[in-house]
């Protein structure tokens, strides 16, 4: 045999089996196949199983309801919380706004009364009473209306005239429609004697008792 030539098979011989297809066209074969499968799989409905598609969806519908159900109760459960917490924070402030307001309205009247108690003027006796008289009651109301005409003797026999003002109130203690209030007053006198006046400073301790929504003296003492 000459170099170059390829060898022929005899007759009758047969052809080895792996050497019929080349192996790239083992490979389309390979493809098509699969491919085939595949478009039967398609054309069954997508599941190559054969079950019903809506099955596995139906749990999680099922599944969904009791999550939705429990997740609206928290929700409520948070709103009702919150409510009630605004209302005892409403309910706190309001209390605060209360107590605040009455604290300020005991030292307005204690500050009224030491004013007025140290403040008077031989020209017009009888304003003095008049002034303290809506605001007194007890002990305090009984004391200065026994000796209102003595006092008014004295303011004008000794042309008397003094100024209170006030300069610094005190709260001790408040509570179950009382309170006791510590009250500096500086008082300037002015008589028959020094007309041009003289300073003095008292320290006082008023006692005072709720009426309704108003504050009343019922005591005054001073303090040495």
């Amino acid at each position: 045999m000459k170099a170059g030539e390829e060898a022929e098979a005899p007759a009758g011989e047969a052809v080895p089996a792996d050497v019929g297809v080349p192996e790239d066209d083992a490979a389309d074969v390979v493809s098509e196949d699969a491919v085939a499968n595949d478009t039967e799989s398609a054309d069954d409905g997508g599941d190559p199983d054969g079950g019903d598609p809506d099955d596995e969806a139906k749990p999680v519908r099922r599944a969904a309801a009791p999550i939705w159900l429990a997740t609206m109760t928290v929700l409520v459960a948070l709103l009702i919380v919150g409510a009630v917490t605004i209302a005892i924070n409403l309910s706190g402030v309001r209390g605060d706004d209360a107590q605040a307001s009455s604290r300020a309205a005991a030292i307005s009247v204690a500050r009224t009364a030491v004013t007025d108690l140290t403040t008077a003027n031989y020209r017009d006796p009888q304003q003095y009473v008049q002034r303290l008289k809506p605001l007194a009651v007890g002990t305090f109301l009984s004391q200065f209306t026994n000796s209102a005409s003595g006092f008014q003797d004295l303011l004008t026999q000794g042309k008397v005239q003094t100024t209170g003002r006030v300069v610094d109130v005190g709260v001790q203690r408040m509570g179950n429609g009382t309170a006791q209030l510590t009250v500096l007053v500086y008082e300037t006198v002015k008589n028959s004697q020094t007309p041009k006046g003289s300073q003095r400073a008292y320290r006082m301790t008023v006692s005072m008792i709720q009426s309704g929504s108003q504050w009343l003296v019922s005591n005054v003492e001073s303090v040495a």
